[in-house]
């Protein structure tokens, strides 16, 4: 079992419990201040461009740098920022082009930090051959001065 950042279990625990989870008797979540939803939403369109121009130095600020960072690509973890930053430049330096179309975007802003979950497409070119995949991301951000840092990632794709 994989263990979260402490301020990531923090967040999806306080999501669960506002959900109706096992202590479904505590006040619901306050409501989300517009800042905040903004503030969290520039960070993920700054990580969605980053993949589109395919650059691991536009994305590296946006991830936490420690080694409880973990990234879920089709269910295989990634574990702390020296393997996430491999398996990003290998990612990125696979493909020649590179769309992201993320829909349906959810936030929940929790503690400070937020959850965000969306419909993600994918189509990735590597020259000849062009993959499309779809399916969800979520990105777990924790709160950074004036922006989050991502703690954790989590992509399910299915072909197309």
């Amino acid at each position: 079992m994989l263990a979260l950042r402490p301020v990531a279990l923090a967040l999806l625990a306080s999501i669960v419990v506002g959900c109706g989870g096992a202590a479904a008797t505590s006040p619901a979540p306050a409501p989300v201040a517009a800042d905040d939803v903004t503030a969290v939403l520039r960070v993920v369109e700054r990580w969605r461009q980053a993949h589109e121009v395919r650059s691991l130095e536009a994305l590296a600020p946006l991830y936490a740098h420690g080694k409880d960072l973990v990234v879920t690509r089709q269910g295989v973890p990634v574990v702390g920022w020296d393997a996430v930053e491999r398996e990003l430049r290998t990612r990125l330096e696979s493909v020649t082009s590179l769309r992201l179309r993320l829909d349906a975007t959810r936030v929940e802003v929790v503690g400070g930090g937020a959850v965000v979950t969306a419909e993600v497409s994918r189509e990735a070119s590597g020259g000849a051959t062009v993959v499309n995949e779809v399916g969800v991301v979520t990105l777990v951000i924790a709160p950074a001065d004036e922006h989050g840092l991502i703690v954790s990632e989590h992509y399910s794709f299915g072909g197309r």
